[in-house]
């Protein structure tokens, strides 16, 4: 029983039997209540004292009251008040069980002794005593009712103990997954499986976000996502996502011959409630699936929607929990350290100035020291910033990437050009994360750099591929990309750092999913002139 209910209930105990003491020394004859009345309450110290006994004291005291009330004046019992506790007791204590039980315990032991010929009982001991038991047991249920609107009567929860608690089980259930939760791996294998026996099979399993966005987990047959986003052109892709419904789209070859027919699949992907992706599977050069290649891919997802939407939803909560770390440690960061270092900034101002009145070595000494932990400052702001800076469900790469680089480049004489080439869908978020702490890593290098004048940045993302591209004037310096290469890496990402012909320094990033070459038609292809010009910064 909760530590915060002992008190309560013994109180409640001691009540009850106080006012049964009173109603024994009313009348003489019921004196013989008086030694069982201080058994309970010897007992209630007792299991105040050790709250295990608690367990079976209410079930036990029922008994002990209706084996005494026969014998201490039947229906005038002083006892009879004493019913109520187990009642009350057990249902904030057992639900609508305990009352119950007790309630029937004591009704059974009562309507026995009527089989006693020695008992002088009274014409109205029946009447009296079912009263008080039906009492009882309606005080229990509504501690039980009102248990259950107050939630739970014990400690208070241990929100990190059921935490724990939880990721015990996905831990242990992760061992027993054949993918684990790894959504990409998770998905690679079910596009394997849906694409097998596949004419020229294109697929791809888009998962949506939160915010509406559609982030390629993994493609097959192709380098991009070769459909149109479905929240944001009519076809067969929103009309699979708005119906959520299986979607099955022939597309006849033109006049032209640009196109030589093809039939898609549009897929919605649920399994316990709403959608949270879309598969979409295309074949060239064929108007209709093979027989039974669409009850195949049924079955597929079927049987592995749900391992897939667990490995999302861990991924994300994954991402969540990093974010959450990342905005504290920003937090303390301000509040703490920053804010004593900008008053010891303050101090040191005052020290200059009196200093210059007794020695102008002194004050340029302590001139020297103000620009230092001036530096000081500027750094520790450009890291707190880079904390708070991340991408989230509702800003994609290309936003915080030119917030971060404006943030980085104020105060300095310094031309930031940046070259935005984003298409409807998103990367996945450690993708995302990964590319973001690389340009961080190399916009730390060129603000810490005197002689960089211009930095140019040019990044294309076209899901799942990528290519991240930083190019700035200066000496060249050496990049320590430290556990962002180790992320990089393990997203299957190419890092590249070039001295150039023309004296600039580059570092480019290049990121290639999907299994093959880009299959849209020649005359498809964006050419490079119809990229977005980068746009000019000028941070003075």
């Amino acid at each position: 029983m909760s530590g915060a209910l002992r008190g309560p209930f013994a109180l409640l105990r001691f009540t009850l039997l106080a006012v049964c003491a009173l109603l024994a020394g009313v009348k003489p004859q019921h004196v013989e209540a008086l030694p069982v009345i201080a058994g309970l309450a010897a007992g209630t110290l007792v299991t105040y004292r050790w709250p295990r006994l608690e367990v079976g004291f209410p079930y036990l005291g029922a008994l002990v009251a209706a084996v005494s009330i026969p014998v201490t004046g039947g229906g005038r019992s002083p006892l009879l008040p004493y019913l109520l506790s187990p009642g009350l007791i057990l249902g904030f204590t057992r639900g609508v069980r305990g009352p119950l039980l007790a309630g029937g315990l004591a009704s059974g032991v009562l309507m026995s002794a009527l089989l006693v010929p020695d008992l002088s009982l009274g014409p109205q001991y029946q009447i009296v005593v079912a009263e008080w038991v039906v009492l009882m047991m309606a005080l229990g249920l509504v501690a039980s009712w009102a248990r259950r609107l107050a939630g739970t009567v014990g400690d208070p929860p241990d929100l990190f103990s059921e935490a724990r608690h939880l990721l015990e089980q996905v831990h242990a259930l992760t061992r027993q997954l054949p993918g684990g939760l790894d959504a990409p791996a998770t998905a690679d294998a079910l596009l394997v499986r849906c694409c097998d026996g596949l004419p020229r099979a294109k697929a791809a399993l888009l998962s949506c976000t939160s915010e509406g966005s559609f982030v390629p987990i993994a493609v097959q047959g192709t380098r991009r996502v070769p459909w149109r986003a479905p929240l944001e052109h009519a076809g067969p892709l929103r009309t699979a996502w708005t119906s959520r419904e299986l979607v099955i789209d022939v597309r006849e070859p033109d006049s032209h011959g640009r196109r030589t027919g093809s039939v898609l699949l549009a897929l919605p992907l649920a399994s316990s409630g709403d959608p949270f992706g879309l598969l979409v599977v295309e074949c060239a050069d064929v108007t209709e699936f093979p027989p039974g290649a669409v009850d195949r891919i049924l079955s597929e997802v079927q049987a592995t929607s749900s391992q897939l939407e667990a490995a999302l939803l861990f991924e994300e909560v994954r991402l969540l929990a990093s974010l959450e770390e990342r905005d504290r440690l920003a937090r303390e960061m301000h509040d703490g350290i920053a804010q004593e270092l900008a008053f010891l900034g303050y101090r040191l101002d005052e020290l200059r100035g009196q200093a210059a009145k007794v020695s102008p070595e002194l004050a340029e000494l302590a001139l020297a020291v103000r620009e230092d932990l001036t530096t000081l400052i500027s750094e520790l702001r450009l890291s707190i910033t880079e904390l708070r800076t991340s991408v989230r469900a509702d800003r994609g790469l290309g936003a915080v990437l030119t917030s971060y680089l404006q943030s980085m480049s104020a105060g300095r004489n310094l031309l930031l050009n940046v070259s935005l080439h984003e298409t409807a869908f998103r990367l996945p978020g450690d993708h995302e994360v990964a590319l973001l702490q690389a340009a961080q890593v190399f916009a730390q290098e060129v603000r810490r750099s005197p002689d960089v004048t211009v930095l140019t940045v040019r990044l294309e993302v076209d899901p799942p591929s990528a290519r991240l591209s930083l190019t700035c004037d200066g000496t060249p310096f050496r990049i320590q990309l430290g556990q962002s290469g180790e992320t990089l890496a393990k997203i299957g990402a190419s890092v590249t750092a070039s001295e150039l012909e023309s004296g600039e320094y580059r570092l480019e990033v290049v990121l290639r999913g999907g299994t093959d070459e880009d299959q849209r038609p020649p005359s498809r292809r964006p050419r490079p002139d119809q990229a977005r010009p980068p746009s000019s910064v000028r941070a003075d």
